[in-house]
Parts: structure tokens; sequence; C-alpha cells
């Protein structure tokens, strides 16, 4: 597998480096690029998007040819943590409130053009990204709303909601926005009804019955953003209130070979509630340099109460958690030439998880290491930018981030750690002409270590217990990447991305103290392949619509800790790909769309079972019509294909060495197609 992916990633690149299509990009006015506009940056304004009717900026951004969104991680801190989109050229400086919702936020209305940067521009940081969308956002006085309705329409009776409302209004100097959302809906991923079975080693049957899962979410996201131009500078500032709570309930109804019938019974109630507050400060210094000040305070509760019930006796776990972020930044930039750019700055960062597990067998409390914990954190970073273009096309991007933290670990478990890298990148790009570029480069990196891993925890779904660990080292990675784009037809685009990673101190399951629990389990490899295709079929024939595809084929391998074979990293799905097509009908004020997400694997490795989930394709296809201006209905089949999730277990009496399991279980919940209406008023 890993010599095919490689193989193909290697002809797809050489075999493309030799065709091109003429492209038309739109007119760019970033300062200083001149005649680099051409080679790394592609603009894209309004009119490329009419036929499509986006409503939002994240629309738009959706359908840029060639582009993959990434929304970015939850990552400690402001430096690692963004997505691969920026607003006239700065990060939002928010971080509970996802890229994707900021996005939501923005009208149509309120876009000049989006410019599409890689390998690296002189005057825009990259934030790490090979690739990125700078959305150019319109400085006239302006003020828009909207009010958006959805409910979806599940088999017996059952309802989703959506309510949204979002405001945005601009002035000379001035910009707001805000939006509140209130969700209620199905978990459409793993909800629906099937069938569970238990066999044992010789393939008889233990139990076999009926199974359904009930998985509701109910969620309230409330956020606001300002900018103020002053006298010196730009001031800008953000919150963020979050209200989620997950209700999870899976009900089986068994019979054993003898005929006696029997109840598993599993509920589970998850409440979290975080607020944030934010905002930076920018001022120039001159005409070419200028500085920035960051600051963010972030706070957080949780619990997680699970209950479930068999003929072998009744578990209860319970959780709660309180944890907070403060983050304290400052940078400075000197634009030195049109092509030369140097940035540097530091970071500081105080973190903390507070957390309490309980555990209950027959009402009997079960002793948990490390079931009682604070972990704090202190984390400074150095950091230093260097972008470097040429008028032959070429640019070239340094990074170099040092970075120092000390974890300590206190209440259950003791334990006070140092950790210290160096995070080097280097990524080149050149134009061949025609819209055709390489890019390449290298990087190291260090993943943050999750807090939860200190702390025990439970899920009595698989029956799987966990006990802190706070002897973990971060893993890390050297990623090399290669990639390759071009125009295709009129406004379409392939976009070409293989990456190699050598793997160091993976984190997964290892036996502590008698049980499993997080650990280090050695060196590792992990190649990508990663596909971005735009296919305008209207360049073919009038009226045939445009496809897109984003696909990535992953790879990796592991020595396990079990049984000392190679294997592949746990939870990594090895194939994961969307397609999207959509078809103007313009004496209809209408459009057609068809979206499907292909089916997806993944396996866990723990010491005593192997946890395979199977997530089937998920298809939709929807119809808009543009009543009249500013009012859009959508009617959308969602999940036609009825999409089947499947979980399977290997259940060992011992560790996963032993010859063979003594128990299989397979259980599936198809989830029945269902009809949703979307009503969005422009305002």
């Amino acid at each position: 597998m890993k010599g095919r992916i490689s193989q193909l990633a290697i002809v797809l690149l050489l075999g493309h480096s030799g065709m091109a299509f003429s492209q038309e990009a739109g007119d760019s006015d970033q300062l200083g690029l001149e005649s680099l506009t051409q080679s790394a940056i592609s603009s894209y304004s309004g009119s490329y998007f009419a036929d499509q009717s986006p409503v939002t900026a994240f629309d738009m951004v959706s359908l840029l040819p060639g582009f993959v969104f990434q929304e970015g991680d939850n990552a400690r801190g402001f430096s690692g943590g963004g997505g691969n989109v920026l607003i006239n050229g700065r990060r939002p400086s928010s971080k509970s409130i996802g890229l994707r919702m900021t996005l939501r936020r923005i009208p149509v209305s309120a876009v000049i053009r989006i410019d599409v940067i890689r390998g690296g521009a002189a005057d825009i940081d990259m934030q790490g990204q090979s690739i990125v969308a700078n959305i150019i956002r319109s400085e006239t006085e302006s003020t828009a709303g909207a009010l958006e309705a959805i409910t979806k329409l599940y088999e017996n009776d059952r309802d989703g909601t959506t309510i949204r409302i979002e405001q945005s209004r601009q002035s000379a100097g001035f910009l707001i926005d805000a939006a509140l959302e209130l969700r209620k809906e199905l978990d459409q991923n793993k909800a629906g009804s099937g069938v569970l079975s238990r066999v044992d080693s010789a393939g008889e049957i233990i139990e076999f019955g009926s199974f359904t899962a009930d998985y509701w979410t109910t969620r309230i996201d409330g956020s606001a953003a300002l900018e103020k131009e002053t006298a010196n500078g730009l001031l800008r500032a953000n919150l963020a209130l979050t209200k989620n709570e997950d209700n999870d309930g899976e009900f089986s109804r068994l019979r054993n070979k003898l005929g006696q019938e029997s109840t598993d019974v599993l509920s589970r109630q998850r409440n979290r509630r975080r607020a944030e507050l934010g905002g930076d400060y920018e001022r120039a210094i001159g005409s070419r340099q200028g500085i920035q000040v960051l600051g963010l305070q972030s706070l957080e509760v949780g619990s997680d109460i699970t209950s479930r019930v068999r003929p072998s006796g009744r578990q209860d776990s319970a959780e709660s958690t309180r944890s907070g972020e403060t983050i304290l930044r400052a940078a400075w930039a000197n634009q030195i030439s049109s092509a030369f750019k140097l940035e540097a700055g530091a970071e500081g960062a105080y973190n903390y998880l507070d957390s309490d597990s309980e555990l209950f067998r027959d009402g009997v409390s079960v002793v948990l290491p490390a079931a009682t914990i604070l972990v704090e954190e202190l984390r400074a970073e150095l950091f230093s930018n260097v972008t470097m273009q040429t008028n032959e096309g070429f640019s070239l991007a340094f990074g170099l981030r040092a970075e120092t933290s000390s974890i300590t670990v206190s209440g259950g478990a003791q334990a006070r750690n140092r950790f210290s890298f160096l995070k080097p990148r280097v990524v080149g790009a050149y134009s061949l002409g025609g819209g055709s570029r390489f890019r390449v480069g290298v990087e190291r990196k260090v993943e943050q270590l999750d807090f939860d891993d200190f702390a025990a925890g439970s899920e009595l779904a698989s029956n799987s217990l966990n006990a802190g660990n706070p002897d973990l080292a971060p893993e890390s990675a050297w990623e090399f990447e290669l990639g390759y784009e071009m125009p295709l037809l009129t406004d379409g685009a392939i976009n070409l991305t293989y990456r190699h990673s050598e793997l160091a101190d993976v984190v997964d399951i290892i036996p502590v103290s008698g049980f499993a629990a997080p650990g280090n389990i050695g060196d590792g490899k992990r190649e990508e392949v990663v596909l971005s295709l735009t296919l305008p079929l209207d360049a073919l024939l009038a009226g045939l619509g445009r496809i897109q595809f984003d696909g990535t084929w992953r790879d990796s391998e592991v020595r396990d800790p079990v049984t000392g074979e190679r294997r592949g990293v746990s939870k990594e799905n090895p194939f994961q790909a969307e397609v999207n097509y959509s078809r103007e009908f313009p004496s209809l004020n209408s459009s057609l769309g068809l979206r499907g997400a292909f089916a997806t694997k993944q396996t866990s490795y723990r010491l005593d079972q192997l946890i395979t989930e199977r997530n089937g394709a998920y298809w939709r296809v929807n119809w808009d019509w543009r009543a009249r201006q500013g009012l859009l209905v959508r009617a959308q089949l969602e999940n036609f294909t009825a999409r089947q999730f499947t979980r399977s277990r290997s259940i060992y009496e011992g560790l996963r060495s032993s010859v063979r399991p003594s128990e299989l279980e397979s259980r599936y919940a198809i989830l029945n197609p269902f009809l949703m209406l979307r009503v969005r008023w422009t305002f």
C-alpha cells in the first residue's frame, strides 16, 4: 500500500507537469506584488461565484478551484491553531468560534474578491500553510443581516431545528459582525437502527438481536467581532459564548442461544460551556514596519455522565472538568522591499485542566489511577519568518519556532516535565507559466499533549477503561511535501500534494500499572496523497455544470506494543473523500446540487480489543430556488443512500497477542433518508 501511494503521487505529478490550460485570473491590488501576482496569487472576484449562488464567504471559499478548506485545530496557544483562510491578510483573533463559523458571518455582498496564495507572498502571513485563501472585504459603508431557519424531518415524526441570525455593519473605520445560532439535530454519523451479534471463538452465537442508536445534540453559539481604526492603528476585539449538550442513547434487545431475552441499555449526557474574550492591536511604524499585540482568555466547564445496564450488572461513570487558557502574543514585521519580508515575535500561554473522574460497578466504587488531577502548563515560544519572491516566479518562505513548555501534574498523580523543541519550516514555490506551479516543503511538527490523557477515563459503550499517564512525551514528525497545481479548461484547477512523514514518539495505548493508558510506542511513518479537482463541465458544453472532488489517500506504519507487528496508526482513515456537483438553471432562478462523502474506516488498537468502525457513504441532493431578491429556499434530500455505521470488536481474554479472540461483536445502524428544508432571508 505504501509503495502504491508514493508511485501514484509521482506518476500524477510527472504526468501533469507538462500540461497546462489558460486561466484568466482577476486583478490584484496587493501592494508590492506587481508582476509577482500571476505567479503567486490567483484572484477570484464576485463574478466567478455568481452562477453558484453563494450566500456567505464560507460558501465562496468552498467553491474555490483546487483549494481544500482547513478549519484548523484547537491546539493550545495561538501560533499553531489557525486554518488556511485569512481575512484582509489577517487571521481571525478568535479560537473557540471556528473558522467556518467566522466566515459564515460575512455576507457575499461584503466580499470584493478572494486571493488564493501558494508558497508565500511577501506581505501575507501564511500561518504555516503552503496554500491560503485571503478574503478581501469591502470597505464601503453598508449594513447587512440574515435570518435563516432549517428543519430536518427525520423518521418517526422527529424533527431537527436550526435558527440563525446574522448582522453586519460597516462604516468609515468601523466594522462589527455578530451571529447567534440555536441548533438541535440528530448525529447523522452514528445514529440509526440495525442488528447486534456476539459470537464466541468457535463461531457459536452468544447473543443476537436488534440495536438502536439515538444521538442528539443541542447547541447555542453566540459570537461578535469588532474592528476599529484608530489614529495610530487597528483595534480588533471578539467575544464568543457556547453551550453544548449531547444526549446519546443505545438500546439492544437480545436473545441468547437458549432463547432467553435480555436488554443492554446505555445512556450518556455530555455538557460543555465555553466563553472566550480576545483582541489584538496593530500599529504601523513608518511605511514598512508594524507591530501587533494580542491577548486572549478562555474558560470552559464540562461534565460527562454515562450509565450502562445489562444482565451482567450496572456501570456508572461521571467526569467533570474545568479548563482555561490565557495567551499573550507580540509580533513585529518589516516589509524590507516589495519582495522581501521579515517577521519575528514571541508568545506566552498558561493552560490548565482540573479533572475529576468516578466509576461505579453495581454501586461499588472502582479505584482509578489519576482519577482526580490538575494539569498546568506554562508555554513560551519565539518565532521568525522570512518570505522572499523573485520576478522569475519563484518564492521561498523560511520559518523557525523555538518552543519550551513546563507541564505540572498534581492530585492523583504527580509529575513535572519540561519540553523544548525547534520547529523549522521551509517552503518553496515555482511558477512554470500558464498558471502551473510546483511546491516543495519540509517542516518539523510537534503535536501537543492532550491533557485528557493525563486523567483516567472510561468508555462504557466499548467497555474500555483508560488510566491516566503523566509521563507522556509529545509526538513529533519531519514532514516532506511535494505539490503541483495547474488550471483546467477555463476556470477549473487540479491540485496534487504528496506528503511523507517520519514519526517519533507516536502516542497510542500501552499498559500502565495494570491498566490501559495512553503512552509512547516509538517511531513510525506516514504517507499521504491529497487530490483536489475542480472541473467546469460548462467549458465543454454549456449547461453541464461543475464537479469538485477532494480526496486523501493515507497509509501509516508503527510497531504494535502488544503483538510486536507492524500496523497502521490508531483511528486513522486510509481514505476519505467528497465530491460535489452543481448546475444552474437561470430560467428557473434555481440550481441543482449533489454532494457525497465516501465511506470511511478506522481501527483502534487497545490492549485487549481490536475495534474497527466503518461509516458508509453519505449522499445528498438539493434544489435551491431564489424566490426573490434576498430570499433563498433550499429543499434537500439527505442520506438518500441510507448510510450504514458498523462497529466490529475482537475481544481477547488477555492481551491481543493471544492466538484468537474469545468473543467477536458486530453491530450496525442504518440511518434512513430524511428531508431538510432551509429558508434564508437576507436584508
